[in-house]
């Protein structure tokens, strides 16, 4: 926001139609846009995240036949109660659950959007990310001396490229999804 009020007083001073000017105002409003947007997705995904114990719950007070099982079983995803079958002790988790997480939130009252809202969050940061990264890169070109600039852009730089590089391993290490 702060540099969006620093392009809106320049604009009145200097003539701000050039192509780079429109690049920089396009850039920054996108990338307040999506910060925002992000934001909120932020707060859904926790709202979604945080409801899953109770659905779990009600899962589990909602079917109790199955606690009258008394030999132990796998329990699959085609199963209709999971939470009770693990609450009951009596059940345990199939590795078809386990090992997709999606599946497993879903299993325990999660809902099917989920996966959605988690893949839409994700998109939405790296583009914000993108957007911001540009507008700063031409509002330092625009007002700054080029060796200025230049500097700023190479420490930027190390740095996006330090946190690309902490994502794609957290990615391919973590098994995010």
């Amino acid at each position: 926001m702060s540099l969006a009020q620093m392009i809106a007083s320049i604009a009145t001073a200097v003539d701000t139609n050039s192509g780079s000017w429109v690049a920089l105002r396009f850039f920054t409003f996108s990338a307040i846009i999506l910060n925002l947007s992000g934001a909120f997705l932020s707060l859904v995904t926790i709202k979604m995240c945080s409801d899953v114990p109770v659905a779990a719950q009600q899962m589990v007070v909602k079917d109790r036949r199955a606690s009258l099982r008394t030999t132990r079983y796998l329990v699959t995803p085609e199963d209709l109660n999971i939470p009770m079958g693990v609450a009951s002790g009596k059940g345990f988790l199939s590795p078809t659950i386990l090992g997709n997480h999606f599946l497993l939130l879903r299993c325990f009252g999660m809902s099917k959007w989920y996966k959605a809202v988690d893949r839409a969050s994700s998109g939405v940061l790296v583009l914000a990310c993108i957007c911001t990264f540009a507008a700063l890169t031409f509002w330092m070109f625009l007002n700054e001396p080029q060796a200025t600039a230049g500097f700023t852009m190479i420490v930027g730089g190390s740095s996006a490229t330090i946190v690309i590089c902490a994502v794609m391993i957290a990615v391919f290490n973590q098994k995010w999804r």
